[in-house]
């Protein structure tokens, strides 16, 4: 079978900034020409990168690498998964709207 893409190959991925529903990609040889081309397509931070780890022509694994917003993407998956860090964020926002609407009412 070939492999359209071998293992080693470097994604780089964001989404598209006019359809939030669309994620656009392209492939590379390096980790410095995903970045060279991130740079030139002015993407800022908003993109990840991936390197293929696993393929049999149809199935990709890729392991994600610390650049664009790598950390902001780990965390997300986080909170995704974390009922104790929702509950945590909701109460600590619950926490600051009740804060604030006792000293506005302690005003007027």
């Amino acid at each position: 079978m070939n492999k359209p893409y071998k293992e080693g190959t470097i994604k780089l991925t964001w989404i598209n900034l006019q359809d939030s529903t669309i994620l656009e990609s392209s492939m590379h040889n390096s980790i410095e020409h995903a970045l060279e081309t991130a740079r030139k397509t002015q993407l800022g931070e908003k993109f990840l990168i991936m390197e293929l780890i696993i393929t049999n022509g149809k199935q990709y694994k890729w392991k994600l690498l610390p650049y664009g917003e790598f950390k902001e993407y780990i965390v997300g998956m986080k909170f995704k998964k974390s009922i104790l860090l929702k509950i945590t964020t909701f109460s600590l926002i619950f926490l600051g709207t009740l804060y604030i609407y006792n000293i506005l009412s302690k005003k007027l």
